[in-house]
């Protein structure tokens, strides 16, 4: 049978007529919709037909919307809608119109005290009525942060990897659920997880917005795991030395690898935080995504002329200081992490690299009859099953540049076309085995599927090459074509 596709922008979908894509991720789409009926802007979250096709993955997903719309709190993202179209699954939830809380932080680098501090608050409180509700997020993160305009409140989002506690496990036994910067170590173990996983979790997102940068910089993804679990928790002081040492200490507590040792409960953590960050932050501050003016007269005018003046004088001698000193640490910080976000892709493409060989050796062998169509069928059914995993991965990759979040993106689309062409070409097999045709299989509707699906992957590798190769150069690893993958 046939599936539908993804829908396309200007197309309906479930009742709504899709605006712009916003993203993609390791479970889908997400577009700007518009409900036709009611002419509200939706956030639309489309599951991905291949993830569809799995028991696993579409439990996880309806359990994503009935458990997020049984949550009541101005801070968790609003569920308007559920339901399935054709066998696809989706998702309609409050339209944010704001950045998330990671694109801000790779804008600015780091937050300052005041707002880092309001967005713990706003999200420990999220975190507190899901944990009362008996459900763990389990993947708090940066992305999963929206910042709505102009006033910066912040939604916590995307509970799809969430689930009640009180429940039978919903995914394999020893399969990893979350992003590596930020999990928890029992959830990297598999142990049984309580709110105090999203307490870790949230502490290592507040190290992130203090630090501009997650808590452990490593080589590669294992080397993070490893990390959580077996090493202590950095020092907030070796990165920003200018902040509180209880804060840091705030922070380690969170962290801390026994979960008898964190905080019981995210606002207990935030209450500490802005306990002990108080004091850098007594000034008032403005909204992240906004910088209002505000009118004064003349002596206000003077005043500030005059706090101006000290404030550059202070501002020279810093610039000195951190030029001869520290100056360069942030750079140092976005090259390294910008490292690891290559050393990463670059084993992705090494993975697709070797589903490529094995796809094209089980269609020449089923082409020349060296095997049967239905073996052919078979092969490609489960080398297509590996590379949707494969996907998966890039959906918790951690994109430190724009350029690094635009080659995701393409390599993202790149990959889904190529599996789209496998189901193509197991489906094109499987028809001929059962029609009983000759040698060669007879070039049916499917194989034409592929060849199209097939195109459009081409065209998305040409434009992830195209954003990665100078990254991969930049640090001496090798560039690819889009035949390599």
């Amino acid at each position: 049978m046939t599936e539908r596709l993804a829908p396309g922008v200007g197309e309906t979908f479930g009742g709504y007529t899709i605006d712009s894509l916003l993203g993609r991720g390791g479970m889908g789409t997400v577009y700007l919709a518009t409900h036709k009926r009611l002419g509200r802007k939706v956030a639309l979250k489309v599951l991905s037909p291949e993830l569809a096709r799995g028991e696993d993955f579409r439990a996880r997903f309806l359990r994503e919307s009935q458990l997020a719309a049984s949550l009541d709190h101005p801070n968790v993202i609003p569920i308007y809608d559920a339901d399935e179209v054709e066998g696809v699954l989706y998702l309609a939830m409050r339209y944010v119109s704001g950045p998330s809380l990671q694109s801000l932080i790779r804008e600015r680098g780091t937050l300052s005290t005041g707002d880092s501090l309001r967005l713990a608050e706003q999200i420990g409180g999220a975190l507190d009525a899901a944990h009362r509700a008996g459900l763990v997020h389990r993947d708090v993160k940066p992305a999963n942060i929206l910042l709505a305009e102009p006033d910066d409140h912040a939604y916590l989002c995307d509970f799809g990897l969430a689930k009640l506690t009180t429940s039978r496990e919903l995914t394999q036994t020893g399969f990893f659920l979350g992003t590596v910067d930020y999990c928890a170590p029992e959830q990297i173990q598999g142990r049984p997880l309580d709110g105090r996983a999203d307490v870790y979790s949230l502490g290592c997102v507040l190290f992130h917005c203090l630090a501009g940068q997650p808590p452990y910089i490593r080589e590669t993804e294992l080397g993070v795991l490893d990390a959580h679990l077996h090493a202590p928790p950095p020092e907030l002081a070796s990165v920003r030395p200018d902040l509180p040492r209880s804060l840091g200490r705030v922070i380690a507590t969170a962290m801390a690898k026994d979960p008898d040792e964190r905080y019981a409960t995210a606002g207990a953590l935030a209450a500490d935080a802005r306990e002990d960050g108080a004091a850098t932050r007594a000034a008032p501050t403005i909204p992240l995504s906004t910088r209002g003016r505000r009118r004064v007269g003349r002596r206000g005018r003077l005043f500030a002329a005059i706090v101006l003046l000290v404030a550059l004088g202070a501002l020279a001698v810093a610039i000195v200081i951190a030029t001869r000193g520290n100056g360069s640490g942030h750079a140092e910080t976005t090259t390294a992490t910008l490292r690891t976000f290559v050393d990463r892709v670059e084993n992705v493409l090494q993975q697709a690299q070797e589903g490529r060989r094995e796809i094209g050796a089980a269609l020449t062998a089923g082409l020349n009859c060296s095997i049967s169509p239905h073996e052919a069928g078979q092969r490609i059914a489960s080398v297509a099953d590996n590379r949707q995993s494969i996907l998966g991965q890039l959906g918790i990759f951690a994109t430190p540049t724009q350029p690094a979040d635009d080659a995701v993106t393409f390599l993202q689309q790149a990959l889904q076309q190529s599996i789209e062409a496998d189901r193509h070409y197991r489906d094109a097999f499987f028809e001929a085995a059962q029609s009983g045709g000759g040698c060669p299989p007879p070039q049916n509707a499917s194989f034409r599927l592929a060849a199209r699906s097939n195109a459009g992957a081409t065209s998305a590798k040409r434009r992830f090459v195209a954003a990665f190769n100078p990254l991969a150069s930049r640090f001496g690893r090798r560039t690819w074509t889009p035949a390599d993958f």
